[in-house]
């Protein structure tokens, strides 16, 4: 069903089997905070993920992540993370190391997921791993089932939905939305059962 390898230099996660049961896969809902939009110049404050194995819960990660430069505060403004927050926490190498681990052999979701996968990519080899994995984006396939909405942010679409987020701009707090998000796209759609359907939804 898929192939997953991961020797810390190279890791890829390739699901070879378009015709492989979607719910039958690992997934695992993703979201990072950063202290900027610029994955170059910026760093990783925050990660937060939620694995399913065959549609049931399996497992949380919730970590903070040391800047090696301080966080600005428009930054601040918008997640409440701060530098004191993230005294003695995780480096950016320990915490992205922990994160692979925890996802390892998942299909991963998030919203905007290019965002994410850009910092992911570019801090992983900043410490010599290269990785390739299959990440599906909710804010895609928004574009595809909701075409007539004209905000498309997690924030729009937790109101369009209905979804009560108690953490906004929290990694933890933003990735269940995303995965109540995830859901209510899919929700009645018989034609999205397989990993060949979500194909087109992947960054």
């Amino acid at each position: 069903m898929g192939l997953f390898k991961m020797d810390w230099k190279k890791i890829i996660v390739n699901i070879q089997n378009d015709e492989a049961i979607f719910s039958e896969l690992d997934i695992c809902f993703f979201d990072l905070e950063t202290t900027g939009l610029d994955e170059k110049e910026c760093e990783i404050v925050e990660i937060g993920a939620k694995r399913f194995s065959a549609g049931k819960p399996n497992g949380e990660l919730s970590l903070l992540v040391k800047t090696e430069s301080p966080v600005p505060i428009e930054a601040t403004a918008i997640h409440g993370i701060d530098d004191k927050m993230l005294e003695g926490m995780p480096t950016q190498k320990e915490a992205i190391s922990e994160f692979l681990r925890f996802s390892s052999g998942c299909v991963l979701i998030a919203h905007n997921a290019e965002f994410d996968y850009k910092f992911l990519k570019h801090h992983s080899a900043k410490f010599g791993t290269r990785i390739e994995l299959p990440i599906i984006c909710t804010l895609r396939m928004t574009k595809r089932f909701l075409p007539y909405l004209e905000r498309r942010n997690l924030g729009a679409l937790a109101e369009y939905f209905k979804i009560r987020n108690e953490a906004r701009h929290r990694a933890f707090g933003d990735l269940l939305v995303t995965a109540e998000v995830f859901y209510r796209l899919i929700e009645g759609k018989r034609e999205y059962t397989t990993w060949g359907d979500f194909r087109p939804f992947k960054v």
